[in-house]
C-alpha cells in the first residue's frame, strides 16, 4: 500500500466516531462530485448536446413587477373556488 493511504488510515484510526462521519460524508461527497464531472465531460463531447459551463445551472434574482389590483395568482384561485 501507498505511503499516503497508510497516513490516512493513521489519521482516522484517531478520530472520534463524529468525526470519522463527517470526514466519510465528505469522501463521498468528493467522490459523487468527480462522477458529475464525469458524465458531464461526457455529454459535452456529443455533438449536438450543450451543457451550461456552471452546473447546475445559477439563475439571477429578480425582483416581482408590482402592478395594481389583484395578482393575477390569486385571481386564478378564486375563480377556480
Amino acid at each position: 500500500m501507498n505511503a499516503v493511504k497508510d497516513e490516512s488510515y493513521a489519521v482516522v484510526d484517531g478520530l472520534t466516531d463524529e468525526e470519522a462521519s463527517r470526514l466519510l460524508a465528505m469522501a463521498r461527497e468528493l467522490r459523487t462530485a468527480d462522477e458529475q464531472a464525469a458524465v458531464l465531460n461526457a455529454l459535452r463531447a456529443i455533438p449536438g448536446v450543450t451543457v451550461p459551463d456552471r452546473w447546475p445551472p445559477r439563475f439571477r434574482d429578480v425582483e416581482a413587477v408590482a402592478v395594481a389590483g389583484k395578482q393575477a395568482s390569486q385571481m386564478l384561485t378564486e375563480d377556480r373556488r
